[in-house]
């Protein structure tokens, strides 16, 4: 693939930095258009309507709105989207870790 998706397993990784609501939204909708699908085909595979998958792609305009508990699986289900969650350890943890491995890797006096 020429763009930084990745196959594994018959899953399309794709590494993307999620830091708040509207990118993520945007990746949602980023999806849908990579699949082709309209807001009436994306709300017939969610069981949602069409006028509800606008309102949630457009949760921050004056009709919009926010993807509940109930309407957030079944948005990310039909596009074939799932969570994956990253975490950083803090540089230092890291540094000790290093040190750590290279102090177990060092000869110790009398061995051979």
């Amino acid at each position: 693939m020429s763009d930084p998706a990745q196959k594994l397993d018959s899953v399309i990784l794709v590494p993307k930095l999620i830091t708040d609501w509207r990118t993520f939204v945007d990746a949602l909708i980023d999806r849908r258009h990579e699949l082709g699908w309209t807001v009436e085909v994306l709300g017939e595979r969610a069981g949602l309507t069409p006028g509800y998958v606008t309102k949630l792609e457009n949760f921050d305009g004056p009709q919009g709105r926010v993807a509940s508990a109930v309407s957030l699986p079944l948005w990310m289900e039909a596009l074939g989207v799932r969570f994956v969650r990253v975490t950083q350890a803090p540089a230092e943890t890291v540094r000790a870790a290093l040190r750590d491995a290279e102090t177990a890797r060092r000869p110790r006096r009398g061995d051979p």
